[in-house]
């Protein structure tokens, strides 16, 4: 007698309305399949996958406003693939306005494209909680195509240069304070290589 193949039954999305569960069971949100142009699935990419649903992570390539097909993120002589990716946890998933991967810039890295995306968010800043003049809003620059050259030499310069190597030997404590110290640091020394290398938007 010959056996029949068992059915293959696909769960695309959990959905509460017929199992009694515990109140805070995380219920799948209701979200667009992903699409990528890459269709290779290796086991770096299947590991990758696990990652993000054992942690309700959301894989933002290929899957919102601005990337709906899911474009090649690495060119190389061997081929295209789809290998940086923006994963962001699935509660904050309805803030994501868009992402974009951006064309590729022999400039800026020697085969990846820069990937960009927007989120929307609302904090409070407790003053006693932390140094609110750390974290002065900066200004905005006009970016175009000769930027990341102009970026890459004005780091070059002796005062920036002068200050990447003092970030370089300070001691960085294992304590929040001093991380957020030496990131209000780094950004200081971006912006000074910003501001001589960019024009800034009035």
């Amino acid at each position: 007698m010959q056996e029949l193949p068992i059915p293959l039954i696909i769960f695309l999305n959990d959905d509460q309305s017929y199992l009694p569960l515990f109140d805070n069971y995380p219920i799948d949100k209701q979200i667009l399949k992903r699409q990528s142009s890459d269709t290779t699935i290796d086991s770096r990419g299947k590991s990758l996958l696990d990652l993000c649903i054992l942690n309700q992570l959301r894989i933002l390539n290929g899957r919102v406003l601005g990337d709906v097909f899911g474009k090649y993120t690495c060119y190389t002589p061997n081929g295209s693939s789809v290998v940086d990716y923006v994963m962001v946890s699935e509660s904050i998933l309805d803030q994501i306005l868009y992402f974009y991967v951006h064309n590729f810039m022999p400039t800026i890295s020697d085969c990846h494209c820069i990937l960009e995306w927007e989120m929307s968010s609302k904090f409070t800043v407790d003053d006693n909680d932390c140094n609110i003049n750390m974290f002065d809003k900066s200004p905005n620059f006009i970016w175009s195509d000769e930027s990341p050259t102009n970026f890459q030499t004005a780091l070059l310069l002796p005062d920036i240069q002068t200050q990447i190597d003092t970030f370089n030997k300070s001691i960085i404590k294992e304590s929040q304070s001093s991380v957020d110290e030496a990131a209000a640091e780094l950004s200081h020394i971006f912006l000074s290589a910003a501001t001589n290398s960019l024009k800034e938007i009035n």
